[in-house]
């Protein structure tokens, strides 16, 4: 049996310095996450979920969630790399297809369809798998290496160095499976 998590939202910001008594207190309280939503009027969510990474020590942070028909893919892509270097690793992110319409109206961006934006959902998802090239456990980084050489035939993978160290154990674990 998985044990119990608890987050909170952000709601509303009124100081910088209210905002993080406010992470601090959820983290002291024993709270899990902080969220942030992706919508007009509300915070910008990757600045606060890195605000809140900042003023706390444990708590994770994350969207709840981001209005894909917003994002271009390869800027959304961006926002989130950043964002989890920037909160230490502790960053989750949760995508979703939009659904008030006074928002899209507001932005000027075209509101289609719920089977549309799940299309676009599901692009979005696939597209920063892509852009993503390697995510998860040691385990998880060596299956999406096979995987692409299954289908693509890559074969040759250069780390940068920052993640020289941090990506070794994937090559130990593909040369364990005798790739």
């Amino acid at each position: 049996m998985s044990s119990f998590r608890f987050s909170s939202n952000i709601f509303g910001l009124t100081s910088r310095d209210e905002f993080a008594a406010m992470c601090r207190r959820a983290e002291n309280h024993g709270y899990d996450t902080i969220f942030a939503a992706d919508h007009l009027g509300d915070a910008a969510p990757f600045q606060a979920v890195v605000a809140a990474a900042a003023a706390t020590e444990r708590l994770r942070v994350g969207t709840l969630v981001v209005n894909v028909p917003f994002w271009n893919p390869a800027l959304l892509a961006r926002e989130i790399a950043t964002a989890d270097i920037l909160t230490g690793g502790r960053l989750e992110v949760g995508l979703g297809s939009g659904h008030m319409k006074w928002e899209f109206d507001e932005a000027g961006i075209c509101w289609e369809s719920y089977g549309a934006r799940a299309d676009k959902l599901s692009a979005t998802i696939s597209e920063l798998s892509r852009l993503f090239l390697f995510v998860g456990t040691i385990e998880e980084m060596a299956e999406q290496i096979i995987r692409n050489r299954d289908r693509y035939g890559f074969t040759y993978y250069t780390v940068h160095e920052p993640y020289l160290d941090t990506f070794a154990p994937v090559i130990d674990r593909i040369r364990a499976l005798g790739m």
